[in-house]
């Protein structure tokens, strides 16, 4: 039964998006799986960038992976969020 539940979360994890007409597989699994667009404030610099809530799932995943340590979760989302929305990575995470 435990790995039933591995092998649901994993299936959950490569969850696809459709965000302007493209397909986006997520690196993780997020709280909200939508579109709805949101802001996000660099901590640092206090920018501002917009983007969908999905995203900003992924953005959150990366800044709990520091702080727990876990870069093998933080690099995967971090690639991913330079390849899919390179603009606010820029603002957010460089």
């Amino acid at each position: 039964m435990h790995n039933e539940f591995k092998t649901n979360r994993e299936e959950k994890m490569k969850e696809t998006i459709i965000y302007n007409n493209k397909k986006i597989k997520l690196p993780c699994d997020v709280l909200y799986n939508d579109c709805e667009m949101v802001e996000e404030i660099n901590p640092f610099s206090g920018e501002v960038c917009k983007l969908p809530r999905f995203a900003r799932g992924v953005y959150v995943k990366i800044k709990n992976a520091e702080i727990n340590g876990d870069y093998k979760t933080m690099q995967k989302c971090i690639t991913w969020f330079q390849k899919h929305f390179t603009k606010e990575y820029y603002t957010l995470l460089d």
